[in-house]
């Protein structure tokens, strides 16, 4: 067997590792950018508002339902001009995890975005309270309250 095959790395420092994590968590709840003791998240369009109470399992579907409500949690965007902003049926996913609010564009014909950076399908994107959301040409400002 030749020694090439087998090398060993050092491994970081798990607490310098875990302490850089937690001052990370800590500063993003200082700026606003966590859940954490929010209890809805309101989607704003212009002086329009729907709200959407935030839990551990928060899964929201955004798009335009109209009679054919999912089964799961879902903004219906229609009476919003979704149709006319090029909004999909099923456009994007708003979701929880370990309270940080993220969204994920599913596949929508004319994309999704946060401020300018359109998001890559299928691929989730952390958002920020204050965050513009814009899913196809509709608007959306993202609320933590």
């Amino acid at each position: 067997m030749n020694n090439n095959e087998f090398s060993t790395h050092m491994l970081p420092d798990l607490d310098e590792v875990v302490g850089k994590t937690l001052a990370e968590q800590i500063e993003g709840q200082k700026k606003g950018n966590t859940l954490a003791g929010k209890n809805a998240i309101a989607l704003m369009m212009g002086d329009e508002e729907e709200i959407i109470p935030v839990s551990a399992e928060l899964r929201c579907l955004l798009g335009r339902f109209e009679d054919k409500k999912p089964r799961e949690q879902a903004v219906d965007l229609s009476s919003y001009g979704a149709l006319e902003y090029g909004v999909s049926r099923i456009h994007a996913q708003l979701h929880n995890d370990y309270g940080h609010l993220y969204v994920t564009d599913l596949g929508s014909s004319n994309g999704t975005y946060i401020g300018s950076t359109r998001l890559i399908a299928h691929a989730p994107a952390e958002m920020h309270d204050g965050d513009e959301l814009r899913l196809g040409k509709l608007r959306l400002k993202i609320e933590y309250r």
